[in-house]
């Protein structure tokens, strides 16, 4: 089946919609890295209810009826996903197919750290039962009898649910991004790491959890890190005691694990894609390899339906970029070659060019040397290169080196078409972020994983954007509601006063405030009152916010905009018109509707011959042209999903 190409306002449709047949609906957002709007409206002084649907209709959602249509029977399979190896899809990208071990592969990278981790833990696991069973030592039991490990497995299940009786099991497996089959695997892997290095049997413990243990004592008494090892296994075997209420114990075994984890990690590096490990092997983990299906086939590590989509997202839009870039040198080898024979004709001495080379080939020396230049940048932890992951929220080091490689190689491919004014372009656009200026916005979220919302994601995702679509048609009801009021009332007679109260009287509880009070989504803290929950204080009412902050309250990062092809953060902080009601649109963890009050320049002179301005300047041009270059990419792409 091939679907067709899509290209409507300055908007680029995520893959993600369109494999699962549910394209954004927003009325209004134009790209952040397209044209920018024109100007930012006022609201003047408009009755509440009027200036909210103001504009609501305006550019509505582009026709995909058809395109939905050949999506469907794709959406059927992608829904098994999670379950078995032989339901995912090859992709093609102009012809080029991405094979099913590539999306397997990277569905185990956006499952996340903790994933990729537990991973390493199980094979540092597994050679301490070998060490043991070559010292002779009875290491079957270990191993969990299938009857018992369901009766743990239950008691779990029925603890989650009765600790949240709104969330289904679906939907907390949905939260750890896990399957059923893969959450049943690190709950058995879990059980066998405690069993091995932290045995019943004080005397049993490996060397390494005793060192673990000693190393929360920071002394050089030898009595003292004696007493120190066995305070911390009298701790452990309290802590398997359900009617423990000792918090210490909790604290203590948290500790001496953490500590145990962080060096048995460093025992166990990783190889993963980017090395040039065989294609159907996922990770290479310490000698032994994971391959991909094997990993899917016993539930071992890959996520969920979401983490499955955005690895198709994600390796389809790095395809695109691929060929792009390799388009590129192609082009501009041409132009090179061109431009030597013309100095020949001149008489010039002017030798062919040799074909230049953008892209970071997987597991060449270039890729390896680029990426070493690029861990030398941050050197110091917390704020090392695993820090950065974190803080910028990437799901794994594997996903940031595979987004390194393609900002990389763009950068590379684009060097030369960088110019000083179009960075003075750059920083003159986007000054307010620059001068350190602020926006303040009115947001309503409806989740995707509400807890009015049961089902698979793209359920959620339906649900929510269903209740977005009524908060719409409640604002144009309050609207047209206040409109007859008022003028009934002047038709009566009464001052333009009286008019306006009776608009706002006749509008009650069709305003955007009161419907952001009744359906927001955004929980801003502990609720005193309701142990375990949380209180829907301010519901999206952010206050003046600078960008990055703005952005991540959007639960966007620059993955997601990369997976999304926009930024709904970025559309609010530069250029939703103020006063205005703009959306809904589809973002990461649901749908958005939102109103932007004010603007409020920084204070900030920003000076590009300053080095840090510069290189700040630089690279936020580079990652917004990053994007417009993947979007076109897509846009100019035949994208075909075989199943």
């Amino acid at each position: 089946m091939t679907m067709p190409r899509i290209r409507t306002l300055l908007l680029w449709i995520p893959l993600a919609s369109l494999i699962a047949g549910l394209a954004p609906t927003s009325l209004r957002l134009p790209s952040a890295y397209g044209a920018a709007f024109q100007g930012a409206a006022e609201a003047g002084k408009a009755n509440p209810a009027e200036a909210d649907a103001k504009k609501i209709d305006e550019k509505p959602a582009p026709d995909l009826t058809e395109l939905a249509r050949q999506a469907a029977s794709v959406r059927q399979g992608l829904n098994a996903l999670p379950d078995r190896a032989g339901a995912w899809p090859t992709m093609k990208v102009n012809g080029v197919a991405v094979e099913p071990d590539a999306l397997l592969r990277a569905a185990l990278y956006f499952s996340g750290e903790g994933v990729i981790q537990g991973l390493r833990l199980y094979v540092a696991t597994e050679r301490e039962i070998e060490r043991q069973a070559k010292a002779g030592k009875d290491v079957s039991k270990y191993r969990i009898d299938d009857a018992k490990f369901q009766e743990q497995f239950s008691l779990l299940q029925r603890r989650v649910e009765e600790m949240k009786p709104d969330m289904t099991w679906e939907q907390f497996l949905s939260g750890q991004k896990q399957t059923p089959a893969s959450f049943a695997w690190s709950f058995r892997s879990q059980a066998v790491f405690d069993s091995v290095w932290f045995p019943a049997d004080e005397t049993e413990w490996p060397a390494q959890s005793e060192e673990a243990a000693a190393s929360l004592y920071q002394g050089t008494d030898a009595k003292m890190r004696a007493d120190t090892i066995t305070r911390i296994k009298e701790a452990i075997k309290k802590s398997r005691d359900p009617n423990n209420t000792d918090q210490n114990v909790g604290v203590a075994t948290f500790l001496v694990k953490r500590q145990l984890i962080t060096k048995l990690l460093e025992t166990v590096p990783v190889q993963d894609a980017l090395d040039g490990i065989p294609k159907d092997v996922g990770l290479v983990v310490g000698e032994m390899p994971f391959k991909s299906r094997d990993l899917q086939d016993k539930g071992m590590g890959l996520g969920g339906y979401m983490e499955a989509l955005k690895a198709i997202e994600f390796m389809t839009a790095r395809e695109a970029l691929h060929q792009a870039i390799i388009a590129k040198e192609e082009s501009d080898w041409a132009a090179e070659k061109a431009d030597a024979a013309a100095r020949r004709a001149k008489g010039e001495d002017a030798p062919d060019p040799a074909r230049p080379v953008y892209w970071l080939v997987d597991g060449s020396d270039v890729f390896k040397e680029a990426f070493e230049n690029e861990k030398k940048k941050y050197p110091t932890p917390p704020f090392d290169l695993k820090g950065l992951v974190h803080f910028r929220k990437f799901p794994s080091m594997q996903v940031y080196r595979l987004h390194f490689q393609m900002i990389e190689s763009f950068r590379r491919a684009t060097a030369k078409d960088r110019t000083e004014d179009m960075l003075a372009g750059h920083v003159d656009r986007n000054k307010l972020f620059f001068t350190n200026g602020s926006a303040e916005a009115e947001v309503i979220w409806y989740a995707y994983h509400s807890d009015t919302t049961k089902g698979s994601h793209e359920d959620g995702f339906d649900a929510a954007r269903k209740r977005a679509e009524q908060a719409i048609a409640d604002l144009k009801k309050g609207a047209e509601l206040a409109k007859k009021a008022k003028k009934a009332a002047i038709d009566a007679g009464k001052t333009a006063a009286e008019a306006e109260a009776a608009a706002i009287d006749a509008a009650k509880g069709f305003t955007f405030l009161e419907i952001q009070e009744r359906d927001s989504d955004y929980r801003d803290g502990m609720n005193p009152n309701q142990p375990g929950t949380m209180a829907k204080v301010n519901r999206g009412r952010f206050g003046p916010q600078q960008r990055n902050p703005m952005v991540e309250k959007l639960h966007e990062s620059e993955l997601v905009t990369l997976l999304q092809g926009y930024s709904i953060g970025e559309e609010l902080f530069f250029r939703a018109p103020i006063g205005e009601v703009v959306g809904p649109f589809r973002g990461a963890e649901g749908y958005y509707i939102a109103r932007v009050q004010n603007r409020t320049p920084g204070g900030k002179v920003f000076e590009l011959k300053e080095t840090a301005s510069r290189e700040l300047a630089v690279d936020d041009m580079i990652n917004h042209q990053f994007i417009a270059f993947v979007n076109d990419a897509i846009a100019k792409a035949k994208i075909e999903v075989v199943n």
